[in-house]
């Protein structure tokens, strides 16, 4: 697995949800944290912002911990581009509250870190999780109610990759019925489509080797997307 660079990980988007459940998010007048304001900042910087923030801080790159001007614009231009985990376009209000703060952290996988997933207590029934390739292929463990979790686990063969969902004794994950998934590339295009039976210890199988692919999963009132990113390094993570 890669070494990723030095750096404060995901933001927390559970602390920026309005008051009384969090601290509001940043850029409201209830949330002045200059240490989460600079970690924004940081994250901007890497997506895209570097000349942008302007020279203030002590590096004179814009990392002040100060919700200026620039720091706002950056962060509405974000909105503008970037949707939230149900595929909606974020409001570009100019504030980072858990919407943005989770679309950024999407955003920073193959970069800060190999794999990400929307906070459980956020969703109500899209689960989306952002992983490298590298990652997927050794496992990542997805949440999606408070005491039951699958293990996402990507093998490529010859022709065709394999996602496996697998419980937590490594078994097939197991759930009533049968599941719908589609897989598409980042142009759209369906790269394939069926039906996961978990008893027939298939998983789910489609032809590629053109990644970033997005993986929909429908189970019950559960919808699961994988975002596979196709190497550490590349940004290519968190779009539908």
């Amino acid at each position: 697995m890669k070494d990723y660079p030095d750096n404060p990980g995901p933001l927390d988007p559970l602390v920026l949800k309005d008051k009384p459940d969090g601290n509001g998010p940043l850029g409201g007048a209830e949330n002045e944290d200059h240490d989460i304001i600079k970690h924004l900042q940081q994250m901007l910087l890497v997506v895209g912002y570097e000349r942008k923030l302007g020279d203030t801080g002590d590096d004179q790159n814009g990392v002040d911990g100060i919700y200026g001007k620039l720091t706002r614009e950056a962060v509405v231009d974000f909105q503008k581009k970037n949707e939230d985990w149900e595929g909606n376009s974020l409001k570009d209000d100019g504030l980072v509250g858990p919407r943005t703060a989770d679309a950024l952290n999407h955003e920073l996988i193959g970069i800060w870190y190999g794999e990400y997933h929307t906070p459980i207590e956020l969703v109500e029934k899209t689960h989306l999780l952002s992983a490298t390739r590298p990652a997927l292929e050794q496992g990542v463990t997805l949440q999606f109610k408070k005491a039951e979790k699958v293990k996402v686990v990507l093998s490529t063969g010859p022709t065709e990759q394999i996602i496996t969902l697998l419980d937590d004794q490594d078994k097939a994950f197991s759930f009533e019925g049968k599941a719908k998934w589609e897989v598409l590339d980042d142009k759209r295009n369906n790269l394939g489509s069926g039906e996961l039976d978990p008893q027939s210890g298939r998983g789910i199988r489609f032809t590629s080797n053109n990644f970033p692919a997005t993986v929909r999963l429908v189970v019950g009132s559960s919808i699961f997307l994988f975002d596979l990113t196709k190497t550490e390094g590349e940004n290519s993570a968190g779009k539908q």
